[in-house]
This record gives C-alpha cells, sequence and structure tokens, in this order.
C-alpha cells in the first residue's frame, strides 16, 4: 500500500454507529495524525508496510504490519497515546507504549524472531 493510499485509507475511516453507543468516539486528528506518522516513519526506517487499517472500539486507530508469521501491531489513540504489540501465532511477543516515534524495541524483537539473531 502506498503512503497516498495509506492517507486516503485514514481519511475514510469506517466507524461502525453502534460503537458510539458503548462510548467509543471516532478517531479524531491526533489519533489520524499518529497513524500516518507510524506508517512514514515504519516505512521509512525499516521498510516495512501497513497491511490493514481499521477504527479501534478503544476510540483511534489500529495498524497492522505483517512480516511472515509476525505482526506488529500499533494503536494510535485519540488521546495521543500510542501503543503497539509485536505477536506471534496470536500470542504477545511484546509491547509498549511508543514515544517520540521510537519503535527500536519493538523491531528488535521483530528481528530477532524472524532472524533468530540477537543483533
Amino acid at each position: 500500500m502506498s503512503m497516498k493510499e495509506v492517507q486516503q485509507k485514514l481519511f475514510n475511516l469506517k466507524f461502525p454507529e453502534y460503537w458510539r453507543e458503548e462510548g467509543a468516539e471516532p478517531p479524531n486528528k491526533i489519533a489520524i495524525d499518529n497513524a500516518y506518522k507510524c506508517c512514514c516513519e515504519l516505512c521509512s526506517k525499516y521498510d516495512l508496510l501497513v497491511t490493514r487499517i481499521a477504527c479501534t472500539i478503544e476510540s483511534g486507530v489500529y495498524l497492522v504490519f505483517e512480516q511472515e508469521n509476525l505482526n506488529l501491531i500499533i494503536e494510535t489513540y485519540n488521546d495521543g497515546d500510542i501503543g503497539v504489540l509485536v505477536t506471534k501465532d496470536k500470542e504477545i511477543l511484546f509491547n509498549e507504549d511508543i514515544h517520540e516515534l521510537d519503535f527500536s524495541n519493538c523491531i528488535k524483537v521483530l528481528r530477532e524472531d524472524n532472524y533468530g539473531s540477537n543483533n
């Protein structure tokens, strides 16, 4: 998915109306901007392309970057927080909050598991 396609998808996210009844809010500008910045950072620094973009019931944006049998899952929230998970076959290998778009720890886990190295 090109960055232009990413941007278009982010600005055209479908928010299920029944989630409002559960107290969720659609992604706001902060969540959408942070999601786009995450995609740009991961693409330019680590050559990772987003494979799935959706709304979350937690009031934000859900991004998935698939790499072989691993997933890097990012959620950007309306309050500006960014959370990340690295999963393998639905098992959580790593999770943390992201600050200043520093994905180095989760990328290390992603690469170590994929290549079996400790570099």
